[in-house]
């Protein structure tokens, strides 16, 4: 598969991600990938001569300060960005919880907008680097960083370890999740502790055997229990009332996030 291949497949990664939420965080994702990738593929040809297809970018040398500015800079942004993402964010995270005392916590917003804008342009950034590397290359000019390809190398690395890890926590998590006999509206099969939508309410799945009520003839059954627990519904007359429109709520389960 060529550069421009894998490419195509990004880019159709990013335009999926752009109809979810939180695009800023894909798409500066999405960018720092393929500049990694571009990085890893100047090493492995210049290092092993793998003739690896390179994107042919028909663009003029940039100005000489500027390319001169962006390749001794980079390892600044790269640690900038490292230390804000795993240190500083937390520690503003963490502030937020114990200075704002809002009832609903206004700082977290702007936390989140700064998070966001900080994230894209050290992405944006280390775009603009893979570019002017590729641009060099055709333009006969030999002068990468042997030091940046190998930290994209771990890079990728890391990204594809934590992505494995991932699918394989959420196969765990759906072979041992307890599942009821049930199915909401849109014939998915409800989960124990789920929460679904009933009548326009919000509910929580419940066995009944789970609670203690002091009483031997409580019957056990799967019921939908209001949060305010003042309300319970038998799951089994829930899913008969079709027009209770019985529907799982997958943001809570999950499944949107």
């Amino acid at each position: 598969m060529s550069f421009i291949e894998m490419g195509k497949e990004l880019f159709n990664g990013m335009d999926e991600a752009s109809r979810k939420k939180h695009l800023v965080v894909k798409v500066s994702k999405v960018i720092r990938i393929m500049a990694a990738v571009l990085l890893v593929c100047v090493y492995m040809n210049n290092e092993l001569n793998l003739g690896i297809t390179l994107p042919k970018i028909t663009l003029n040398l940039w100005d000489e300060s500027v390319r001169a500015f962006i390749k001794s800079n980079i390892y600044k942004v790269s640690i900038f960005w490292l230390v804000y993402d795993l240190i500083i964010s937390n520690f503003l995270r963490w502030l937020c919880v114990h200075l704002d005392k809002t009832e609903e916590v206004k700082s977290f917003p702007v936390l989140f907008t700064v998070d966001d804008l900080i994230d894209f342009g050290c992405a944006l950034y280390f775009g603009l680097y893979a570019i002017n590397q590729i641009i060099e290359l055709n333009s006969a000019i030999i002068t990468y960083d042997k030091i940046m390809c190998m930290v994209s190398g771990i890079y990728l690395l890391v990204v594809f370890v934590y992505w494995v890890y991932i699918q394989n926590s959420n196969l765990w998590y759906c072979i041992h999740r307890e599942y009821t006999y049930y199915y909401d509206t849109n014939n998915k099969r409800i989960p124990k502790d789920a929460n679904v939508i009933y009548r326009g309410k919000l509910y929580k799945v419940i066995w009944t055997g789970n609670v203690v009520s002091g009483k031997s003839d409580t019957k056990k059954e799967w019921v939908l229990l209001a949060w305010d627990n003042r309300e319970s519904i038998s799951m089994e007359e829930a899913v008969k009332d079709k027009d209770g429109k019985l529907t799982l709520d997958t943001w809570k389960i999950g499944e949107e996030i």
